[in-house]
C-alpha cells in the first residue's frame, strides 16, 4: 500500500476550489480508470473505486488537504499519482 498526503494553500474559496477539483482532477483520463465513483459532501469529496484507489478532499478556507490510498497495483503508480496530483493542484 502507498500514501499520498498533500497540502496545499489556495486562494479560491471552498466552493470555487470543490468545483475546480470535480472537474479538473476527477475528470483527468488516467484516474478515471481507478476512481469510479466519489460523493461530494460539503467541504469534503470522497473518491474510490474497485482497483485500489480511495481517497479524500477537504477544503479549508485558504487550504486543500487530499489524501489518496493506493492499495495492490495501484500502488505502484505512487510517484505518477503524485507527480499529476500536484500539478494539477498547483493551478488552484
Amino acid at each position: 500500500m502507498a500514501e499520498i498526503h498533500i497540502e496545499k494553500e489556495t486562494r479560491l474559496s471552498p466552493e470555487e476550489a470543490m468545483k475546480k477539483f470535480e472537474n479538473e482532477v476527477l475528470a483527468l483520463p488516467n484516474l478515471k480508470l481507478f476512481v469510479t465513483e466519489y460523493k461530494i459532501d460539503g467541504r469534503r469529496v470522497t473518491f474510490g473505486g474497485d482497483k485500489g484507489v480511495t481517497g479524500t478532499l477537504v477544503v479549508d478556507p485558504g487550504k486543500l488537504v487530499i489524501d489518496v490510498k493506493l492499495e495492490g497495483m495501484a500502488s505502484l503508480g505512487r510517484g505518477l499519482v503524485e507527480g499529476k496530483l500536484r500539478e494539477v493542484l498547483g493551478k488552484f
